[in-house]
Parts: structure tokens; sequence; C-alpha cells
């Protein structure tokens, strides 16, 4: 009597890898019924940061609210500056205000000056004396929760009178501690994104609509 051929047994090949899949894939062989393997979780994208502003160009900026556009509004009408308060560490407060025209030129010409007296060396110099010029003129103080002033701006930064810029950055800022530096750097870098955003959504109609103005 014969002896029958033997039945090959049934391959799962969902969890195979594709070489494997060819291999068998002539073999008519059938694949079982079920739910195909979970696909692996797609990996996290590298921040990617503005040369400019170092923000993260894959995260959108913060919408300002109806408060914000509101407040916006007054100081466009009133001729004043806006200004915003940030709260850090769970209760230091943090207010900032924006800059003239002019003020944001004195700060490129004491960053050409810095250049030509060798003080700059590269674009990375270049864009951490632009934020610290820029948080030097907006930033107006730092109160501590229990009501205990860190930081005073004062009448000794002259925004009209950029020479001595350079040695009060110095003075003000890098005596602070390493983590309250970097926290009102980010909170300067997340102002100028704030005012840049205002500004962009008050050429619509529908901003000065939302916030009452005709």
């Amino acid at each position: 009597m014969a002896e029958m051929p033997k039945i090959a047994p049934v391959v799962d090949l969902r969890n195979a890898d594709p070489v494997r899949q060819r291999e068998y894939a002539g073999l008519n062989m059938a694949v079982p019924e079920g739910p195909p393997p979970a696909p692996a979780p797609e990996k996290p994208s590298e921040p990617v940061l503005c040369p400019h502003c170092r923000q993260d160009t894959l995260v959108g900026p913060e919408e300002p609210d109806v408060g914000d556009k509101q407040e916006f509004v007054r100081t466009i009408l009133g001729g004043r500056r806006y200004e915003k308060k940030y709260e850090l560490f769970g209760g230091a407060r943090v207010a900032l205000e924006s800059w003239t025209a002019r003020e944001m030129e004195k700060i490129y010409d004491r960053l050409e000056l810095d250049a030509a007296q060798n003080l700059i060396k590269d674009g990375d110099d270049w864009t951490i004396w632009l934020e610290r010029y820029r948080l030097l003129l907006a930033l107006k103080s730092v109160i501590a929760k229990d009501g205990k002033e860190v930081y005073m701006r004062g009448d000794k930064v002259d925004p009209t009178n950029s020479e001595f810029w350079r040695s009060l950055a110095e003075e003000k800022f890098l005596g602070l501690s390493r983590p309250l530096y970097q926290a009102l750097m980010e909170t300067g870098r997340r102002f100028d994104l704030h005012l840049e955003t205002l500004t962009k959504r008050a050429s619509s109609r529908d901003f000065w609509s939302a916030v009452g103005q005709s």
C-alpha cells in the first residue's frame, strides 16, 4: 500500500518577517484569520528650533484669549505698551512689556557694535545676546510667591541708550540661578511669539469684531 503524503503544518504568517512570508507565498498555504499585529508606535518628532526665536517649529503658538486681544487693542488705541504676566514655579509672577520699533533698531545696533568689538563670535552668540537684550528691555519684574522682589528692571535700563546694555544684562541675568535664568529666557521667547501672533491676528477683521471693535 502506497504511503500517504505528509501534510505540511499550517504556518502562521501574521508575525513572520517579509522574507519568510515570500518563501511560503508560493505554497498557497492558508494564513489563519485574526486581527493584524499592532503597528509599532511612532517615535516622537524631535523639536526643530527656529534659529531666530528658538521656538519649536513643530509646535504652534499659544492662541491669545479674549482678554489678551482686548488688552492688545487698548494698547494700540491708547498708544501705550502691551503688558502680559506669566506664572512660574507655581506662584512666581513675571511681568513683560512690548518694545517700540526704535528700541528694536537699537538692539540690532548694539549687536552690530558687539560684533565689531569681537564680543560676538558666531551666530549662536548673536542669537543668545539678541534674546538677552530683548529680555532686558521687556522684563519689568519677577515677584516670588511670598511677595519678595526677585528682579526689578529699575531706572538703570535706558531704552534710548544702549551703551550699558551688555554690562547690565550680565549684571542682571548672569547672577541668577540657572533654573530661573532658563525659565525667564523661555518666558521671553513665549512673549515674543505671543506678540507676533497678536499682531498677525489683528490684521483680520474677525479679530476686531471678537473684541467688540468695529
